[in-house]
């Protein structure tokens, strides 16, 4: 499926940011709601790393060959008519406010009868 397409080998984009990846190819899974946005492949063992969209945006690698197979022979395709955009422009990824280089930190919370971090209560 990938290997005509120009997409740079795997671990290339490891210390880009996240706003800088350029998303240009989808593969889309209808039946069951999966995108899959591939920025690196493998040609030789079909791997190719990227975000993939469902409930929540994920970076993962996954199998190409493989996609159709493993979600019940459900017909996965390269939809041609994706307008290619950096990750942030991308609307399902523009919807979760995705940066994965931000740690979470949760917010301090005050319980009733405890000190707090300043002291007070």
């Amino acid at each position: 499926m990938l290997e005509n397409l120009n997409l740079p080998p795997l671990w290339t984009t490891e210390c880009q940011e996240t706003s800088a990846i350029e998303l240009s190819l989808r593969f889309t899974c209808k039946w069951h709601g999966l995108t899959w946005y591939p920025i690196e492949y493998d040609p030789v063992g079909g791997v190719a790393y990227g975000l993939t969209t469902h409930i929540v945006p994920t970076w993962r690698h996954f199998n190409v060959r493989e996609l159709s197979e493993r979600y019940g022979n459900a017909e996965v395709v390269l939809d041609r008519g994706f307008i290619p955009g950096r990750v942030p422009l991308i609307r399902e990824v523009a919807l979760y406010c995705l940066d994965d280089l931000t740690p979470f930190l949760p917010l301090p919370v005050q319980v009733p009868g405890l000190p707090d971090s300043h002291g007070g209560l």
